[in-house]
């Protein structure tokens, strides 16, 4: 994807909404945020994102007692410098 290649080396603000279609693998927009994610698994891009960010992406486990996907979560942004 072209706007993945022109994201190379930098560093990118990362907001709610894509960490939780990235999180809860969202049919529709999962084929759109994984290549987003995966650049940031081989290195090319750094992301930086808020505590809020992590409480919006945590009140659907929560709210649905799914606590398989709230720990997934917690592991996933804790293992990222």
């Amino acid at each position: 994807m072209e706007w993945i290649r022109k994201l190379h080396g930098t560093i990118v603000g990362l907001d709610s909404a894509p960490l939780i279609y990235f999180v809860e693998l969202h049919p529709l927009y999962l084929p759109l945020v994984d290549p987003f994610f995966e650049a940031m698994e081989f290195g090319d891009i750094q992301l930086v994102t808020s505590t809020l960010t992590l409480t919006e992406v945590l009140v659907h486990p929560y709210k649905y007692n799914n606590r398989s996907l709230a720990p997934a979560v917690f592991q996933y942004t804790a293992e990222k410098p």
